[in-house]
């Protein structure tokens, strides 16, 4: 019996890199990313248990290369992480929630306001929600802009559709950030716990990030690097294959079909045909994400693979 391990996201906080990956007999990875950081936290893993394969998620989020100074009235994505399960594994921004979107606001930012679900899980949490939701109200019956928050932000709209619509995004160490990489709009992460810089050193998707920590002032020039000059874009073009595999439109899809024929020790393919996939993920990560894709099928029978702790479903149909 081979095992095989597929991670339901792909970020720099500790279940990306747990020891206990070194179990498997085969690890599904986004890309070489994935592989350093286990490495680079003294997990070691022989190089061939590594398939790379970008993130299928991923497939139907749009590259924009525009610089954001050119588009009027940007919406910006605040996708704060949650609390986690221990101190230690706390990345959560939402107690610098309000200014995080007061700073977008007022310069004329929309705002869509995207809350890990597990939040709703802590009293404190729920509080800061409810407030920065107020804060979205209150700017939009003094001024029309149109923010978006609640059902449609967070169960209305996937990943995909939230990266596609907005122009940037604001976020913690976290899966979604990885996600996002896929567009190439610029995007800003916050540090609860440490500084800027030490920050940059030990959380690697910031490298192509605007970083707010606890000193007011790196808000102020993060919101303004963010949606002016942008002055990190070609850094963050550089750094997407090395964090998604370089795979483009449903290239990862693919990728992902071919390594699980492989696994599956499936290996004739005649008869292979473009048909429809049905990805269905539920859990802590996109309670309702539901996503359809044109992508490699054989015959008529529907084959379930369960993977991962938010446990994707998919199964292939013609």
């Amino acid at each position: 019996i081979q095992s095989v391990f597929v991670h339901h996201g792909d970020g720099d906080k500790p279940p990306s890199y747990a020891a206990k990956s070194a179990r498997y007999d085969h690890l599904v990875v986004a890309g070489q990313a994935a592989i350093d950081r286990y490495a680079d936290h003294g997990v070691t893993i022989p190089a061939e248990k590594f398939h790379i394969i970008g993130r299928p998620q991923a497939d139907g989020i749009s590259v924009d290369r525009r610089p954001i100074a050119e588009k009027p009235n940007p919406v910006i994505l605040y996708a704060p992480t949650w609390h986690g399960k221990r101190p230690s594994e706390n990345y959560s921004s939402l107690p610098m929630g309000l200014p995080i979107v007061n700073a977008l606001i007022s310069r004329g930012a929309r705002v869509v306001f995207r809350p890990h679900p597990a939040s709703e899980n802590s009293a404190v949490h729920r509080r800061l929600i409810r407030a920065i939701q107020q804060a979205l109200m209150d700017d939009h019956q003094r001024t029309g802009r149109a923010h978006v928050w609640g059902n449609q932000a967070e169960t209305g709209w996937t990943v995909a559709d939230v990266a596609n619509i907005c122009d940037a995004m604001v976020s913690d160490a976290s899966g979604i950030v990885t996600d996002f990489i896929q567009t190439a709009k610029p995007y800003a992460m916050v540090s609860t716990r440490m500084s800027a810089a030490e920050f940059k050193r030990s959380v690697p998707t910031s490298v192509g990030a605007y970083v707010i920590d606890s000193d007011p002032a790196t808000l102020v020039t993060a919101v303004d690097d963010l949606l002016g000059a942008d002055p990190l874009a070609e850094i963050r073009w550089q750094r997407r294959s090395y964090y998604l595999g370089g795979f483009s439109g449903d290239g990862a899809t693919r990728a992902f079909l071919a390594e699980s024929w492989k696994l599956l020790g499936v290996v004739h393919t005649a008869g292979i045909q473009l048909g429809q996939i049905h990805w269905e993920s539920r859990g802590m990560h996109g309670a309702e994400d539901r996503q359809r894709r044109r992508v490699m099928t054989s015959g008529d029978t529907p084959l379930p693979v369960d993977c991962g702790m938010a446990q994707p479903r998919i199964w292939l149909t013609e």
